[in-house]
Parts: C-alpha cells; structure tokens; sequence
C-alpha cells in the first residue's frame, strides 16, 4: 500500500466485494489505510431485525397494488464479535416471489442508493462479464 500511495498519493482507492470479503480484519486495514469499502454483508437475525418492519411496509404495498416494491435505506450496525459500528446499506425488494433483502457495508459518505447501484451492484455486473 505503502508503494501505490507514494507513486500516486491523490487517487482515491475502493475496495468491493461481495460478503464472502466481509471480515473484520479487511475493514479495519481499509480504515487504518483511508481506503474505501462496499462490501456485502450476511444476512443475519440481528440485520433482519433493523428492516423487518419495512419489509412489512413493502409487503403491504405489493399487495395492494401489485407491483414490485424496492426501498433502500441504512443504518448503524455492529455485529456482537464487533468492537464499532458501521454504515450498513440495505437494498429491499418485495415481489411476487416475497421478500429479497441484501446487506452492504461500507465507509463511503455518498448516497446510500448511488454507493448501492452504481458501485456495489457494478462488481456483480463486472463479474458476469468475466465469466
């Protein structure tokens, strides 16, 4: 890190992955090393807790008018293993198939949908044009 910073210490590097990436020990190197991070989060209880009423809101809506719903939205979390907490960015969907929650967190500042789709969803278009 040390070599990229000195030959180009003005560019702004982000890290982004999906949650498989998503340990403590990579944040916290991003952190101490002001390099940015989106990365997918596990779905868990605790997680499921923060959105469950406006999963609830959004299944309301759906059957109401019938058409797909999406919101996405954030929140402070720390896992119980965590010492601090983090910015987590929550895409929800609700369809015809249910309910279809996804998790990221990251130490960006810039709008919770844009850091949503325009970066964190780009890793995954990136990778299908890998394979």
């Amino acid at each position: 890190m040390q070599r990229l910073r000195r030959q180009w210490p003005t560019v702004r590097i982000i890290v982004r992955g999906d949650s498989g990436f998503c340990r403590q020990r990579l944040l916290r190197w991003c952190e101490r090393n002001a390099v940015g991070y989106v990365i997918g989060l596990a779905r868990n209880a605790r997680l499921q807790a923060h959105v469950a009423y406006a999963e609830l809101m959004l299944a309301e809506e759906y059957a109401r008018t019938g058409a797909k719903q999406r919101l996405i939205g954030e929140f402070a979390y720390a896992a119980a293993s965590r010492e601090c907490e983090r910015r987590v960015i929550t895409r929800l969907e609700y369809g015809a198939q249910g309910t279809n929650p996804r998790f990221v967190v990251t130490n960006l500042e810039a709008d919770a949908a844009e850091l949503y789709d325009r970066l964190y969803c780009a890793r995954g278009e990136a990778e299908n044009r890998i394979e």
